[in-house]
């Protein structure tokens, strides 16, 4: 599915948590984990000390060995384990080392302890999200460690607008409910173009009714032939059809979790979306406020499909 996995951890047990939700992520003999854990050697202020040589060194013998350690709990899961210890800047090191070996996936907690700023993201995080060119699972800071094995989501809510980013999210994400056995909800948001607004807002004419309710019909009428083709592949699967007033992510929001969804799987960017920006307006909205674990799939080169 991803082929490599980055996983970035800090030694502690805020960040352990990523190790688990990659697990899920990851098919034993075909997908490899790489965890990675990065070491400051610069002084983030000018009044700083510089970094002691021998802090350093015994800094980074207790990333091996904890690196290490996390290694051997994965024994018995089939999936293939690298680990690397870094240094310099984590962001930079995080990013540097997503391009240098073309990860597939990048797992990321946004435990940030401490953090009282009210930013929604932590430093790091959205620094790495902002320059990472791949799919990213971001971890809210609620999100719950299960035991260290193979524990597929429950259900899984997928966004559909026809396109074909959307199709192809939707295929991979079939393969990983399949292996999960997990249950899939797709859901299409309707929601009025701009100009069809401001028309409901000066026109009580019926032609803006009748252009949302062929809209209904038409999502209706896609959800179902795609329900059924899946269904058709041994996923369990339904789907449901809403409206959108308040804009397309707090709806997802808000369906979410009102079914107690576990997982997001969306497009990186949605049929709307032409500018090389990494991440469509939806997306965006996700990667800052939702509450439970989100997979943001980024296709080839970013928009094309591989």
């Amino acid at each position: 599915m991803f082929d490599r996995i980055l996983v970035p951890l800090d030694g502690t047990p805020w960040a352990e948590p990523a190790l688990y939700h990659a697990i899920q992520m990851a098919t034993p003999e075909k997908d490899a984990l790489h965890l990675l854990q990065i070491l400051p050697t610069q002084r983030t202020h000018a009044c700083d000390l510089p970094v002691d040589p021998m802090h350093w060194r015994l800094s980074r013998v207790a990333a091996e060995g904890y690196l290490t350690r996390m290694t051997e709990s994965f024994e018995g899961l089939g999936l293939a384990v690298t680990t690397e210890v870094g240094e310099g800047s984590p962001c930079e090191e995080i990013v540097r080392v997503l391009n240098r070996d073309g990860f597939g996936l990048i797992v990321l907690l946004d435990h940030a302890p401490g953090r009282t700023s009210g930013l929604l993201l932590g430093a790091t995080t959205g620094a790495v999200l902002l320059s990472a060119r791949t799919s990213v699972l971001l971890l809210p800071p609620a999100a719950a460690a299960p035991p260290l094995r193979h524990e597929p989501y429950r259900e899984v809510l997928i966004p559909l607008d026809g396109s074909e980013r959307g199709e192809w999210v939707l295929g991979r994400a079939v393969l990983l409910a399949r292996a999960w056995g997990a249950h899939l909800h797709l859901v299409h948001i309707l929601t009025a173009p701009d100009i069809l607004k401001m028309h409901l807002r000066m026109s009580g004419e019926d032609r803006a009714e009748a252009i949302m309710r062929l809209s209904r019909q038409w999502a209706h009428r896609y959800l179902q032939e795609t329900v059924a083709r899946i269904a058709g592949e041994g996923v369990q699967v339904d789907y449901s059809v809403i409206g959108g007033d308040q804009g397309i992510a707090p709806a997802l929001e808000a369906l979410a979790a009102a079914r107690g969804s576990d997982l997001l799987i969306l497009s990186a960017r949605g049929a709307g979306c032409t500018d090389p920006w990494p991440y469509g307006s939806v997306a965006t909205r996700l990667l800052l406020s939702s509450h439970r674990p989100i997979l943001v799939m980024q296709t080839a080169d970013g928009g094309t499909l591989d």
